[in-house]
Order: structure tokens, then sequence, then C-alpha cells
């Protein structure tokens, strides 16, 4: 479990570093992939011996931070000015 929180921070990490936000779309596909397929691993539905299980708790980790932070940033960035308003003082 540690693993996949330290993915987490280095996932929400790397997306700040990026030049520009990938689509929503591919964002929640990833996330819901990503969130099941971390849910199988940290449960143990899956027979997988514990370096690779660890290894793919991380990957799925920065998965899902690096998708958190894109909607995170998608939200905050919906939120704009009418192009109307630009350039007008409110009394």
């Amino acid at each position: 479990m540690r693993a996949a929180i330290i993915g987490f921070a280095a996932g929400a990490w790397w997306l700040q570093r990026q030049p520009q936000l990938p689509a929503a779309w591919l964002v929640a596909l990833a996330a819901g992939l990503g969130a099941a397929a971390l849910f199988g691993l940290t449960r143990g539905r899956w027979a997988l011996p514990a370096p690779v299980r660890s290894g793919a708790c991380l990957a799925l980790g920065v998965a899902l931070g690096f998708a958190w932070a894109a909607v995170a940033a998608h939200a905050r960035l919906a939120d704009v000015l009418e192009a109307g308003w630009e350039g007008r003082d409110i009394e």
C-alpha cells in the first residue's frame, strides 16, 4: 500500500510538469481502469509475487495520481470569465 501512496504523489507531481493537460475523456478512462486494477491488487485478488505486486501498485498509483491531478486541474480551469466581460470595469 505504501508503494501506491508514493506512486500517487509522484503521479500528481508528474502532471504538474506537463506543458498541457491531457483530454478529459482519456483521464477518466485511465482513472477507472487504474482504480479497478489497484483495488484488485491491494485486496489480494490476483496471485502475484510480492515484488511484482509492489511494482504494479507503484505504477497504478502513479496513474491514479496523474489522473486525479488532471481532473482537479480540468475542474479548476473550467471556471473562466465570459468573453463579454473581459476588459470591462466592474462598478
